[in-house]
């Protein structure tokens, strides 16, 4: 997983917890109507306390730890535990279970004592990398001990959870380097049967020309801290800022991908390009090269995206922006993963919030397929949105699920989301969305209409979609029938009543869609709810003028 740069946000207030109690209580207010195919259901509320701070919290999926069968949490806190003037940090680890709660089970603290800033900055599930049967993890501290070096530790499972991390990563390398910066799980990419890794520093060099390298380790009994220099940037290019892997050729053994954004460039600072590395010929070498389109355009992320559309392939996305003289464009660029490594663009998807990119989410419908996750942060205009957009064969860029919560968004200043693991072994993955107020587990509860990513069976009905939402000045439905009649489309505010109806001729099954006027609807949270010959669908929809 990607980190980012240390926020300087000690400066921002303690959060006041009749905010937090307010969010809670308007979240679960606003998550009660299913949507078609499944809700988004809030799973779980994770909220500061009072005792320690919370600025800068690294939330995480954690793999099985503890060997029980259920995925565990994990909350990085790098200003979370302070000795005198120093922040040494602290990791706290929540157990899965069939009845998952937010009570901390093991509180992990950092070896030092005499560093600024501390441990979980960045946060990556390894896996099982000594074989020992347990998942493993490691932590990032990339602005550790003076002078931004960056250090890295790993966390190992076992069936009684240690108070400390075991293994310290501490590299030979130049201050400022930011070792720590970026991770990635390569699973067993050598074939010895344990798990590897790679961390970026993305500014290494950082006297002179902030080349950026990326390192790997590889798994063993006992494991082995030393680290390899893997691939090493050239002048001011920052190799190693975002990182990831997945087997985007099939073979089976993870591919390596890293971005060179160039970051610090001063005659040409927003250039770029990303370069993917093939896992079964790890060679600084060989790789295939990502361009930038011009000049101008700068790498905002990359990412494995999982096998989005089922061949078989991992899929890529590069987050990237134009910066223009008068405007500023932002977009993700997909490419659907193959045995020849093609580096054209398959997918384009332009976000609405220019800082948030695709997730991978893993399979949170439990079809099987990735699906990927988009949340859009708060601002003054529009409100905090969930999107889910379910993988399969026919992957399209259209939200499959939709749920719009009501963030205060003055106590919200960045939000980011991930996979948080199957926390209560149900097959169902729930995932995470966090701001700086509170951490929310979600999960996707199916409900039996089929959200169209499977094919209808005699006797559904189901709304496809909602387009836009939240909506303005007008909208489209689209739903799926499976017998001709009259469909009545209805739509009704939060106090039940009726505020629009009208009727549609059905007169082959499949999908259809109807359009409708919103003008005289003011803001607000609606629901949509679609009848045909006594069957039934609701889906709720946001209208923001």
């Amino acid at each position: 997983m990607t980190g980012g740069p240390m926020k300087d946000l000690r400066a921002v207030g303690a959060i006041a917890m009749f905010g937090v109690i307010l969010f809670i209580l308007s979240l679960i207010f606003m998550i009660t109507t299913a949507e078609a195919g499944g809700e988004i259901s809030l799973f779980a509320v994770i909220a500061p306390d009072s005792t320690l701070d919370w600025h800068s919290w690294t939330p995480s999926g954690a793999g099985d730890l503890n060997n029980d069968g259920y995925d565990d949490f994990v909350i990085g806190l790098p200003f979370g535990y302070q000795v005198g003037q120093f922040w040494p940090g602290m990791l706290r680890i929540y157990l899965g279970g069939a009845e998952f709660d937010t009570l901390p089970d093991v509180e992990v603290y950092h070896v030092r004592d005499d560093c600024p800033l501390g441990i979980g900055s960045t946060i990556e599930a390894v896996g099982d990398i000594n074989g020992d049967g347990f998942d493993d993890l490691v932590l990032g501290a990339e602005t550790e001990c003076f002078l931004w070096t960056g250090d890295a530790y790993v966390y190992l499972g076992g069936a009684v959870l240690d108070t400390f991390p075991q293994i310290s990563i501490i590299p030979y390398i130049p201050v400022g380097s930011y070792f720590g910066h970026s991770m990635a799980s390569l699973r067993d990419i050598n074939g010895d049967s344990y798990m590897d890794f790679i961390i970026g520093a993305p500014e290494f060099y950082p006297m002179s020309d902030e080349k950026g390298s990326v390192f790997i380790f590889y798994g063993g009994d006992p494991f082995d801290p030393e680290e390899q220099l893997f691939v090493e940037g050239d002048s001011l290019e920052n190799c190693g800022t975002h990182i990831s892997a997945g087997d985007f050729d099939g073979d089976g053994i993870r591919d390596i991908l890293i971005s060179f954004p160039e970051e610090e460039a001063q005659e040409n600072p927003d250039t770029g390009f990303v370069r993917l590395y093939p896992g079964h010929d790890l060679n600084p070498e060989r790789y295939v090269q990502f361009n930038n389109v011009d000049s101008i355009t700068e790498i905002r992320g990359c990412l494995f995206l999982g096998d989005i559309n089922d061949d078989g392939y991992d899929d890529i996305g590069i987050h990237r922006q134009f910066n223009g003289e008068t405007i500023e464009e932002t977009w993700i660029d997909i490419y659907f993963g193959s045995a020849v490594m093609d580096t054209t663009v398959d997918m384009i998807y332009q976000p609405l919030d220019p800082n948030q990119n695709l997730i991978p989410a893993g399979d949170l419908d439990g079809d099987g397929v990735d699906d990927l996750l988009y949340v859009r942060c708060a601002d003054d205009s529009v409100n905090d949105v969930i999107e889910i957009f379910a993988g399969g064969a026919g992957f399209d860029l259209e939200p499959d699920y939709i749920d719009t919560t009501w963030l205060p968004h003055h106590y919200v200043f960045w939000v980011d989301a991930g996979p948080a693991g199957d926390l209560n072994n149900d097959g169902i993955t729930e995932f995470f969305v966090n701001t700086d107020s509170v951490i929310c587990i979600y999960n996707l509860e199916m409900n039996g209409v089929d959200d169209g990513s499977q094919a209808k069976t005699p006797g559904n009905l189901g709304i496809r979609s909602i387009t836009p939402n939240p909506a303005n000045s007008s909208v489209s439905i689209k739903f799926d029938v499976a017998e001709m009649g009259v469909a009545k489309i209805e739509v009704y505010d939060l106090l039940g009543r009726r505020l629009y109806s009208t009727e549609y001729v059905v007169r082959s099954p499949g999908q259809h869609s109807a359009n409708f006027n919103l003008s005289d609807f003011p803001s607000g949270i609606y629901f949509v709810r679609l009848n045909l010959n006594e069957l039934s669908d609701t889906r709720k929809m946001a209208v923001l003028k």
